[in-house]
């Protein structure tokens, strides 16, 4: 659209309703304005910064403003706070839904796709999902958590890449939590291949520097999380369950941010993706797998916890506990680990609203 027609649009703009669909990227947005009727009435692009959008946003009159819609990304949540702030009506719907309906487009540009938000929002804003916006604090304590898991995957990786290539020579490298007694395990291997005239140091003393060097880092942030987790009057309450630790509590907290949204303490499983997924047609339904919906770094912390929950020995005995070995009996460990983690879930997000505290035996009617 030209700049004169989209002065002289501007005239006449004070009643009509508008939508604005945001194609946001790390350095250009897109910004597309589409009136009651689907006529455009602005296409542009601008450096992704909330101000710039908000600059443009503001030749048309506010109350006018209907939606603004965008997919949900890394500087998402900054730009739907700011314009949140400056009273616009922002939102963040989840991306997976928008993607399959952009899909039914011909071309794929960033233009068309701050078009296609744009039109979706004004015809199909009841099909799509809400993303619920995460506070500045929440949001950096959650970076923080997936800063974590990327480095505890790198150390992985590292180490494994480690222990194949001594395996290459026949040398197994037990697995050890100590970076000290690693390095004693690698220089005596070292020692042992270099006597039979094989020499690794070139090789595996750097992945060895890394290695100790991940575990570092990620032993710091635990320590740094681990308080975080005891301050906190409601992840310190999560802890008292058996098996759930610091990450999880803070995990769990961080993904849920405000538990009032959710009507039923059920409906958690469904929202982290725990929930079977159902198959129905006609006379016959069947349960599958979960959904795998959701936050997954949240879900993989609460089957690592419901893991650990039925550790014989090691745990102590509560009711959930037992509920557990109940169903690993029926169903096995794979399926029981998935229900435990859900079980969790609800249980947590019960005690969040109601500001109890864990009651390691209740009545089984309860449970």
């Amino acid at each position: 659209m030209s700049e004169v027609a989209f002065a002289k649009g501007c005239e006449g703009m004070a009643m009509v309703a508008l939508w604005v669909g945001l194609d946001v990227g790390d350095y250009h947005t897109h910004i597309c304005v589409i009136d009651e009727y689907g006529t455009v009435q602005l296409e542009t692009s601008v450096e992704t910064q909330p101000s710039n959008i908000a600059s443009t946003l503001s030749d048309f009159p506010r109350h006018s403003i209907k939606k603004i819609v965008m997919e949900a990304g890394l500087p998402c949540s900054m730009i739907c706070r700011h314009l949140r702030a400056l009273s616009y009506p922002a939102a963040i719907f989840d991306a997976r839904r928008i993607a399959r309906i952009l899909s039914l487009s011909g071309s794929k540009t960033d233009k068309n796709d701050a078009r296609g938000i744009a039109q979706i929002a004004r015809v199909a804003e009841s099909a799509l999902k809400e993303v619920h916006v995460k506070t500045p604090d929440i949001e950096r304590l959650r970076g923080e958590l997936v800063l974590r898991d990327s480095l505890v995957r790198q150390r992985v990786a590292a180490e494994t890449a480690m222990r194949n290539t001594f395996r290459v020579y026949g040398v197994k490298l037990k697995s050890t939590s100590s970076s000290a007694v690693l390095r004693a395990r690698v220089s005596e291997a070292l020692k042992s291949l270099g006597d039979h005239g094989i020499a690794l140091g070139g090789q595996v003393t750097p992945l060895l520097d890394l290695c100790c060097s991940l575990r570092s880092c990620v032993a710091s942030m635990d320590l740094r999380l681990k308080a975080i987790a005891q301050k906190n009057e409601v992840t310190r309450r999560f802890m008292e369950i058996p098996a759930v630790g610091p990450i999880c509590a803070l995990s769990f907290y961080t993904a849920v941010g405000e538990p009032d949204r959710f009507a039923r303490s059920k409906d958690i499983a469904a929202y982290l993706g725990l929930a079977p997924r159902v198959r129905q047609s006609g006379n016959s339904s069947r349960l599958g797998r979960v959904t795998g919906y959701g936050n997954k770094l949240t879900r993989s912390h609460l089957v690592m916890a419901a893991r650990s929950l039925n550790r014989k020995n090691t745990i102590a005995l509560s009711d959930l506990r037992t509920w557990g070995e109940g169903v690993m009996e029926r169903s096995g460990s794979s399926k029981a680990r998935v229900a435990i983690a859900r079980k969790l879930a609800t249980i947590m997000l019960a005690m969040w609203r109601d500001g109890r505290s864990f009651q390691p035996f209740r009545e089984a009617d309860q449970m």
